[in-house]
């Protein structure tokens, strides 16, 4: 059997439920095709190891993946960094997560639409997402679609350039200022 697997992974389709269940055709078959994790046991879909397996073969293997690991932030960059839009199949908490965030719009823009409401106002992530895709700027929120709705592409760029720049300094001086007041007590 692990002879077939290795050939073509979905003859797990046609093999019996104990089969399915065993660890070393399992393997086997998430190593030749990442995307049959949909036709093994739920043991197998809330294996760390066996999803790790089959998200660095095939990134959208996510979906298969039990609640429990689409919310494992190890195994989603795995997989969105093998096929950005499986980030489409992450929990709603690592949507809000801007390092992965990052990784899925740098990649494709259109993830800029899946990522959390919070992170969709961060100037970086609208700027990545618009260089990768230009229609984007749809999804932006309506006071930043407003603003650039008559800029040529290069102006919005700048445009978004300079806001994720004033957001950084506004960062580095809130936390200065806190500095400060430690050093202060």
């Amino acid at each position: 059997m692990l002879t077939a697997v290795k050939h073509n992974a979905y003859v797990l389709k046609f093999i019996s439920q104990r089969l399915k269940d065993d660890k070393d055709v399992a393997l086997a078959a998430l190593k030749t095709d990442g995307m049959v994790l949909e036709y093994l046991s739920e043991k197998f879909k809330d294996d760390e190891k066996m999803v790790l397996v089959a998200v660095k073969n095939h990134g959208t293997a996510l979906i298969s993946a039990s609640d429990r690991l689409k919310d494992n932030e190890e195994i989603v960059m795995a997989a969105i960094q093998d096929v950005s839009y499986s980030f489409e199949y992450a929990s709603d908490r690592l949507k809000d997560r801007k390092e992965l965030a990052l990784v899925a719009v740098k990649d494709n823009g259109y993830m800029y639409k899946k990522i959390s409401e919070r992170l969709k106002k961060d100037p970086e992530l609208m700027m990545l997402a618009y260089i990768s895709k230009k229609s984007i700027t749809n999804s932006f929120p309506e006071h930043i679609k407003l603003e650039v709705q008559d800029l040529s592409p290069n102006a919005i760029v700048k445009y978004l350039e300079v806001l994720s720049l004033k957001e950084s300094l506004e960062k580095e001086s809130t936390s200065q200022n806190k500095e400060n007041k430690k050093i202060k007590l």
